[in-house]
């Protein structure tokens, strides 16, 4: 039987691990500016775009397909190009999400209003353009805590706290990540964060992943806001998957998306799941390719693209039982140049088994500063065990270890 085609948005490292796997069961097409990009090496057909102009995506779709049989779907990896999915989705009346329901998701404001309309516990927020607004908020909610972020974004650019003393020079911040979209003031919310993964197929969603979200760099990154990994299952996981699902199931009815996959960040408060965020997609972070499939025995990305292309699912874990534990923690460096990476020793810890990866975001002679959002941090260690207090002591000592390896000089 002839190989069905799936065109995959994103070539870099984090989506190499699942286009490796999709390649043996499907013709891949990869869309990706960078022709050199990690994944290019694993695939025959190549499409350079910038798989974040959804337009110009689709008009280099077109020309590819011109004289070729149609594609049968489209999937996007360890990324945010939702919209450029749904533009090709819509073109050739594909599976999955499509651009009305992309439009609505990508756009954080428009967000929010879907979930105050529709009931959905969520933090209060307002539309600011100028820093008098924010003046006037401020000075009505003395007892609050507030957060800056662009209505469109994507890796945590531009989010941040404010306050009396930062609020202006801080609004001037997430105006340039912004650029000409509108920016979003919401109320932050205390409690634990979680994210929550799903599929979404003939109307019927599948509970993949629940996590605890880690963001004890908050002071060193302050105001930004950057988180440092987590751990899965999360600890609430028996107490809440039933009702995350249920909140899920209601969301994706919602939006009338109905094939597809979907995640979100979650904050608990007072006995309440507040959505802070949802994407139609998978996670990034080596989410899709290790964790749930390690930890859940759910191959989540074989099931996204058999969604897309319209094939039967293969998801046996119903009730979502874990049978390891997994924990990543970033690498966060402070101000300087890097002067010397002992790679022979950090080698030596990629050796052992339970230590899943060790990624480092780190040149010699790199300028370094404190990060300010996900793609500035300086690398991540993955661990799973069989254990979940093992696994978060390993992945912290691993940290500490890799970071005595590397040495800065002051600029």
């Amino acid at each position: 039987m002839k190989k069905k085609t799936l065109i995959i948005l994103n070539g870099n490292q984090e989506a190499f691990q699942g286009i490796k796997v999709l390649r043996k069961l499907y013709n891949i097409v990869l869309v990706d500016l960078n022709q050199n990009c990690a994944s290019r090496k694993l695939v025959k057909n190549f499409i350079k775009a910038d798989i974040y102009k959804p337009k110009k995506v689709l008009s280099e779709v077109k020309k590819y397909f011109k004289k070729k049989k149609r594609p049968d779907g489209s999937l996007v990896l360890s990324c945010d190009a939702v919209l450029s999915m749904a533009y090709i989705n819509d073109y050739y009346k594909l599976n999955g999400v499509n651009v009305k329901i992309a439009e609505k998701t990508n756009n954080k404001i428009s967000l929010k209003k879907f979930f105050k309309k529709n009931k959905i516990y969520s933090s209060r927020f307002w539309v600011v353009s100028k820093t008098n607004q924010i003046q006037k908020i401020l000075n009505k909610n003395k007892d609050k805590k507030f957060i800056l972020k662009p209505a469109v974004g994507r890796g945590a650019r531009g989010v941040m706290f404010i306050n009396e003393l930062d609020f202006k020079k801080n609004f001037h911040i997430c105006k340039s990540y912004a650029k000409k979209n509108k920016i979003l003031m919401e109320e932050f919310i205390n409690g634990p964060q979680i994210s929550a993964e799903a599929i979404v197929c003939n109307k019927i969603l599948h509970l993949c992943g629940i996590s605890d979200r880690n963001y004890d760099r908050m002071n060193l990154t302050y105001p930004y806001i950057v988180e440092d990994g987590g751990e899965t299952p999360s600890k609430y996981s028996h107490l809440l998957k039933n009702k995350i699902k249920t909140l899920f199931q209601k969301i994706s009815n919602l939006l009338k998306f109905y094939n597809g996959t979907i995640k979100a960040d979650l904050v608990l408060n007072n006995g309440k799941i507040y959505v802070v965020e949802i994407a139609l997609r998978l996670s990034g972070g080596d989410y899709s390719t290790i964790t749930i499939p390690e930890v859940y025995k759910i191959n989540i990305i074989n099931n996204a693209a058999k969604v897309a292309l319209g094939e039967k699912l293969n998801i046996t874990n119903a009730k979502l039982k874990s049978y390891k534990y997994q924990s990543n923690r970033f690498l966060f460096l402070g101000d300087g140049v890097v002067k010397k990476i002992d790679n022979l020793k950090i080698n030596l810890l990629r050796k052992n088994k339970l230590i899943k990866k060790i990624d480092l975001n780190l040149k010699m002679r790199q300028k370094l500063s404190i990060p300010k959002n996900h793609p500035d941090r300086h690398g991540s260690v993955m661990v799973v065990t069989n254990n979940k207090n093992k696994s978060t002591f390993l992945v912290i000592e691993t940290v500490k270890k890799i970071l005595k390896l590397i040495s800065l000089k002051k600029r």
